[in-house]
């Protein structure tokens, strides 16, 4: 199953969006729609099955949540989600399915470009993958596995649904959920291209001030507090010891970052347009 949301915000992409996901070269799958576009032209072709729903007044958050509940009842095996400014390779289903029916994981995760607001790259295969299966919790303190190049077994993602609205960086958040003990393939091949616009607050990034290091590490801190509601909902103690380690780790290194603000942002800057924004911190 293949979940997006189609929002008044990102309309100029959307038929490239759209282009790229009928045009796939596996075509055996289900894509459910939302759009807050009442007049939104859903395509008509046999394939890939397409569920339209009109949406109102919904978060990403509790569209995903509906996504995920829709392709779990549905029967969907797996799941994964594009951004509607986003594009897909073509032959993306098509290499997900291979690698999943060969290796039998839980989640897959493959590697990405990202290009600008008018389609020009900025940077191809961002991640430095390995062709590798990872297995428990070798995932717990990454974060290269965003919505749009992960792919979930839906019964695993569905066992953690809702998702709820204090959660900041939710894929993140969602990974180091699942990953603890979960099979994880990696893919070094660059599957789609993700869209980095100049005023993303989350990405690559060519602006590095204090302002802007403050945004980051206050992300940093909600993502914590996240997980933290998360597991103790769930009463989970072994991922609470996890967390408090990583967490632990994470203070000591604020704590160097706002010792010396202007040393670290210097050492920052000949990276700038390298690294992504989770490595700067």
């Amino acid at each position: 199953g293949l979940i997006s949301s189609f929002h008044e915000l990102s309309k100029q992409y959307h038929q490239d969006c759209l282009d790229s996901i009928l045009k796939q070269t596996e075509n055996n799958f289900h894509f459910y729609l939302f759009s807050e576009d009442l007049r939104f032209g859903v395509p008509k072709v046999e394939r890939p099955k397409i569920i339209y729903e009109y949406v109102h007044n919904l978060s990403p958050r509790q569209i995903k949540t509906r996504g995920v509940q829709k392709a779990y009842h549905d029967g969907c095996q797996y799941v994964c989600f594009i951004d509607s400014d986003d594009i897909m390779s073509e032959n993306k289903m098509d290499t997900i399915m291979n690698y999943i029916k060969e290796f039998n994981v839980d989640i897959f995760i493959h590697n990405l470009n990202t290009i600008d607001s008018a389609g020009k790259l900025i940077k191809s295969r961002i991640f430095n993958f390995e062709d590798e299966v990872y297995e428990n919790s070798y995932y717990w303190d990454k974060n290269n596995a965003g919505f749009g190049n992960t792919i979930y077994k839906t019964e695993i993602i569905y066992n953690i649904l809702p998702f709820h609205e204090i959660s900041v960086t939710l894929d993140w958040e969602i990974i180091n959920i699942l990953s603890l003990d979960r099979k994880v393939y990696t893919l070094d091949e660059s599957l789609i291209d993700y869209r980095q616009h100049e005023n993303n607050s989350i990405g690559i990034s060519g602006i590095i001030n204090k302002q802007w290091l403050s945004l980051q590490l206050n992300i940093r801190d909600k993502h914590y507090d996240a997980l933290d509601y998360y597991f103790q909902m769930r009463q989970n103690k072994h991922a609470l010891y996890n967390l408090h380690i990583q967490r632990t780790k994470w203070i000591e290194k604020k704590d160097f970052i706002l010792s010396d603000i202007d040393g670290y942002l210097s050492e920052l800057q000949p990276y700038k347009e390298k690294l992504l924004w989770q490595e700067l911190v």
